[in-house]
């Protein structure tokens, strides 16, 4: 079974924080058209413009339990009760991980130590770690190697598309996340092949597939998980193409192989019950 480890959707039914409905669609749509290319089911990663507030997900997830997996939730690392709301979200049955996104602001915490009291409790409570910090590739290979305890998954391959800006250095830091993804608790997220080569090349991303072929022969098939980044990703190519970018056009893998990045492999590595301490 596909399984779309990444995407973003809003609930019509629960009233919006912030600015959660920029960029993004109401579940309705995002399943239909998640079906349409033959995804199985989906995963709800909670949007930076959604701040903390994981209800979207997770009023959805409920309501629709064979669609969506479960919810990649936001939560406040630095909240004096971080703890208790941790352990809160943990009894949500379909709770899977945590993203911590480092953008702006807070891009300097992996460097300075700010979130490593956070770290070691989600190292104690076994909770499976997404980290979103673009072109700090060095500093989450320092952060991993200090908690080896946590599953960590290196969301968007450790890069950003910036809007109306140049992006042709999208991959510039490529060689230190090959190093990064040889890590034994490391598992790369592919959600961004197409963005981070938009401003280089069109579908079906020739230089991309090249990038892809080289994560592949140094990590392996099995540290790779698949995800679109769907309603985003349609600024650089369709829904179908996203998925169709590793289904198809990634043939110097094993059809066994890609159809572990594209579902499996998320099962067997993160979609696991946490297990607090």
């Amino acid at each position: 079974m596909i399984i779309d480890s990444h995407l973003h959707f809003y609930d019509m039914l629960v009233e919006p924080p912030g600015d959660v409905h920029h960029d993004h669609l109401p579940f309705e749509r995002v399943i239909a058209e998640a079906r349409e290319i033959g995804v199985g089911q989906i995963v709800q990663v909670t949007p930076f413009a959604a701040g903390y507030d994981n209800r979207h997900g997770f009023a959805v997830a409920e309501r629709h339990p064979a669609d969506v997996l479960g919810v990649i939730a936001r939560i406040d690392p630095l909240h004096a009760d971080v703890q208790q709301h941790l352990r809160a979200l943990l009894e949500h049955p379909k709770m899977l991980a945590l993203r911590l996104t480092l953008i702006e602001d807070n891009e300097h915490w992996l460097a300075d130590g700010t979130v490593d009291d956070f770290f070691r409790l989600a190292e104690r409570l076994q909770v499976p770690m997404e980290l979103f910090a673009p072109f700090h590739v060095a500093q989450m290979h320092d952060t991993v190697k200090r908690f080896p305890g946590v599953r960590w998954l290196i969301d968007h391959m450790g890069l950003r598309y910036y809007a109306g800006k140049d992006n042709r250095q999208a991959f510039r830091q490529w060689d230190a996340l090959l190093d990064l993804a040889q890590e034994p608790n490391v598992w790369i997220k592919c959600s961004y092949f197409p963005e981070a080569a938009k401003d280089l090349e069109d579908y079906p991303f020739p230089l991309a597939r090249s990038y892809m072929r080289q994560l592949y022969e140094r990590a392996g098939a099995a540290r790779l998980i698949w995800g679109s980044n769907f309603p985003n990703v349609r600024r650089a190519c369709t829904y179908r193409q996203a998925l169709d970018f590793i289904r198809t056009g990634c043939d110097f893998m094993s059809v066994t192989e890609r159809e572990a990045i594209t579902g499996a492999n998320f099962l067997t590595y993160v979609a696991r019950e946490a297990t607090p301490a």
